[in-house]
Order: structure tokens, then sequence, then C-alpha cells
């Protein structure tokens, strides 16, 4: 596990390790492959239904382009576009940080990433009581 280059704000990562971490707690992780499906669960659920939600997230990201691929883009064209590189970017960003880690460790390095966020959040909290 190390630090993966992501356009993605710590918010966003914070809760797409959030969603795979609470997957992988209520479930046992057998191989590669479910590993893969859970990621693009968590990457999927990630992505707002609502169109004005995805542009923020989009934005939040800093507008990425996402892929070129062979995937079919139908229905309302720009925001399928924004969809797309909202669910790559969080894909890419939890397969970045599963990368290298067997089953048995993936929940604790998952663990580990999101113990960071905890330290900033807790950082956070004490300004603002600071500023009241």
């Amino acid at each position: 596990m190390g630090k993966t280059e992501t356009p993605l704000s710590a918010n966003q990562q914070k809760e797409l390790l959030d969603s795979l971490i609470e997957t992988l707690e209520q479930t046992d992780l057998n191989d590669e492959s479910e590993l893969q499906e859970y990621i693009s669960e968590a990457a999927d659920s990630f992505v707002p239904v609502y169109y004005t939600d995805q542009v923020s997230e989009w934005q939040a990201m800093g507008c990425p382009e996402g892929h070129q691929d062979n995937d079919q883009v139908d229905g309302s064209g720009i925001f399928d576009l924004i969809a797309k590189a909202i669910y790559h970017e969080a894909s890419d960003y939890l397969y970045g940080v599963t990368a290298g880690s067997d089953n048995y460790d993936v929940l604790t390095d998952l663990r580990a990433e999101r113990a960071v966020y905890g330290i900033n959040e807790g950082y956070i909290n004490l300004a603002h009581a600071i500023l009241k």
C-alpha cells in the first residue's frame, strides 16, 4: 500500500474508503475477483444520482476527463461522461490503495489509509473549537 496520486478530495477519498471498509467488514474476502467486485460496487455507489450532485463531485475532483475506453455512452451525453469520469477516478483510487495487498491484509491496509484522514479531522475539529 502506498500513497496513490488522485484528483479526489480528501473527503471523497475518505468516503470511498469508508464504503469499501464497511463492505469488507461484513464479508469474507476469498479471492481477487471478489475484491474487484467490491471496488466496482463502491465506485458505482459513489457516483451521485442527481446531475447537480454529479457536477459538484466532478468539480471537487478538478474536472477530470475520464478514460478513453470502449464503454458505450448513451442517454444524456455530458452527464454520462461526468458520471463515467467520477466512477473511473473512484475505482482507480481504490485499486491503487489496495494494490499489493493480499486478501488477508487488504482490510488492515484500508484501515491504515483511513486513519490518516481521522487525524486530519481531529485537527480540523480542534481548529473549529479554538476559533469559536
